[in-house]
């Protein structure tokens, strides 16, 4: 009798995590990480991306540069984290 409770609550676990977690909701998280300029501090950040742990990850990461100021201006207006 314990058996068939723990397999038939496994059963409606299953079911209810495919309803919950759609195919959208596993897409890939688009992050834009402005980049103030060219610098060696930033090496580890481009081999990151280069050897594709962002993508291993789920996470779809973009880096443009932009002189500071402009990167501030889009820090703030939210555009760019």
């Amino acid at each position: 009798m314990h058996g068939i409770f723990s397999r038939s609550l496994v059963l409606i676990a299953a079911v209810f995590s495919l309803t919950v977690f759609k195919p959208n909701d596993l897409a890939a998280q688009q992050v834009k990480f402005v980049l103030p300029g060219n610098s060696m501090g930033y090496l580890p950040l481009f081999v990151a991306v280069h050897r594709g742990f962002f993508k291993d990850e789920g996470i779809d990461i973009e880096l443009p540069r932009l002189i500071p100021a402009m990167a501030h201006n889009a820090l703030l207006a939210g555009e760019a984290h």
